[in-house]
């Protein structure tokens, strides 16, 4: 640049101080007289005329900051997209499932399309995601329980953490959103779970004859292990003391011997499988070991028997039992089997009963997945997913399964009349009882363990000193489970 040009710059800045500074005093002359006794405080270093521009500057509205997503996917690019869906859901449930996935792809905005395809039952989709995975050719949106997606992640880090959607602040859930969960399905409750979306969940709860029981002289349900027992061995001697001698061993509670029944049994004396750190099992406790002790001095005393040739549904309907556990699959096919036997009787669900105040139902359950794919598909994969999660799509879906509500608001939706047992709204009134189910990697394994251990509980030949070596064995065998799968 020359002088000239310098010389022609330097004037066009000192004219344009001079407009500013013009502007200034005439926007400081229509203040009104300045406070001079505030203009010349001490500690004042600012003219009062400038300084009461100042002030008036700040009276000017600040824009407010519009909120950020982290994905950095432009609404655009999500048009159009197609998204496969793999579940294992069939019948009236697969049914549900692709009425609802039409309704989506009719009315979502965006143009996305998914496919939902039924891929067998929960083994099924386990080996046929593994095969996927492995041949590059898996789906975007998939169903299964936490172990299972820690074995697609063992192929490779291929699961996204739903999460980091659920809380994104341009499209995941507000906290409104949040709050209208039930506390146990909440983000800020979910334990580790390979970064799943609760997509069903069932319970696992006692089923009570209200009925018998009045006439064995009880006018409340169990609350407490002791008062269980009372019950149950008033049953047992009910069958001693009438004329039929071939019922002598029925009565009280029918034993399951499934992981989910022992794992509440567990809970509700107060017991913690998983240790503090998340780094493995704990079954050697004193709690772990009461729930044993309990549970067989309740066989011991014949208040407990095991059905080893029947399903335990049709030995409660023929008051063959006062008590029995189930899920809400076992709802309906007790209702089946009370009405094919002509019993009458009023039975309801009830929470493990707890020797710490703390009743249990054991819930679990599959999630959805979104798998690796571009940017723009896991966040239209996301999308989905927060739609099938809307109370009446929930509630469209619980009509033909039966499972637990994720939402009280689902409670109001669903339609009673399509349910099978007037019991499945009870079950959502003990939610506040629900504790999950480990989400380590391992309890695809560990489980069977468990429910190992409960069918020696009660062999013949078990005694109940042999509890601790049980125990023991039961806690050395999820340690070594637990490793093998790291």
């Amino acid at each position: 640049m020359d002088f000239v040009e310098q010389r022609k710059n330097a004037f066009r800045q000192i004219i344009l101080t001079l407009i500013i500074l013009f502007y200034g005093i005439i926007l400081a002359a229509c203040q009104g007289i300045p406070n001079f006794n505030q203009a010349n405080d001490e500690h004042s270093t600012v003219s009062p005329t400038l300084k009461q521009a100042k002030a008036t500057s700040t009276i000017a509205p600040t824009p407010s900051l519009q909120p950020t997503s982290q994905f950095q996917v432009d609404a655009s690019e999500l048009h159009n997209l197609s998204i496969n869906f793999w579940h294992p859901w069939n019948g009236a449930e697969d049914d549900a499932i692709d009425q609802l996935v039409d309704e989506f792809n009719r009315s979502n905005e965006w143009k996305i399309k998914v496919s939902s395809i039924y891929q067998g039952g929960y083994d099924d989709i386990e080996e046929k995601v593994y095969d996927a995975i492995n041949a590059g050719n898996y789906p975007d949106i998939v169903v299964g329980y936490p172990f299972q997606a820690a074995n697609w992640s063992s192929v490779r880090q291929i699961i996204l953490d739903i999460d980091t959607y659920r809380s994104d602040s341009v499209w995941g859930l507000t906290a409104d959103d949040e709050e209208a969960y039930y506390s146990i399905f909440r983000i800020e409750s979910k334990s580790p779970s390979g970064g799943g979306f609760p997509a069903q969940r069932t319970a696992q709860f006692l089923i009570y004859n209200k009925t018998w029981a009045e006439e064995l002289g009880f006018t409340k349900a169990p609350t407490t292990p002791s008062e269980l027992k009372s019950q149950a061995c008033a049953a047992h001697k009910a069958h001693l003391n009438d004329e039929d001698t071939e019922n002598d061993t029925f009565g009280g509670l029918i034993i399951s011997t499934d992981y989910p029944t022992t794992l509440a049994w567990i809970y509700a004396f107060g017991g913690e499988i998983v240790k503090e750190d998340g780094t493995g099992y704990r079954f050697n406790s004193p709690q772990v070991s009461d729930a044993f002790k309990y549970l067989r001095a309740l066989y011991d005393e014949g208040c407990a028997w095991v059905s080893d040739n029947r399903p335990p549904v049709a030995e409660f309907s023929e008051r063959k039992g006062l008590f029995i556990s189930g899920n809400l699959d076992v709802l309906s096919l007790l209702t089946s089997s009370m009405a094919l036997v002509g019993n009458d009787d009023e039975w309801e669900v009830l929470p493990f009963p707890s020797s710490v105040n703390s009743p249990t139902i054991e819930v679990y359950g599959p999630d959805y997945y979104i798998l690796e794919s571009t940017p723009a598909k896991q966040l239209a994969s996301w999308i989905f997913i927060k739609w099938m999660a809307r109370p009446e799509n929930q509630a469209k879906l619980i009509e033909k399964n039966g499972n637990l509500a994720l939402q009280p608001a689902v409670l109001e939706l669903v339609d009673k009349d399509e349910l099978t047992s007037p019991q499945w709204e009870s079950v959502g009134e003990l939610i506040a009882y629900a504790k999950p189910e480990p989400a380590l990697p391992s309890w695809g394994v560990v489980r069977w363990a468990v429910g190992d251990a409960t069918t020696q509980l009660f062999q013949w030949y078990f005694k109940s000193d042999q509890i601790p070596g049980l125990v023991k064995l039961l806690d050395d065998t999820g340690e070594n489970l637990h490793k093998a799968t790291h």
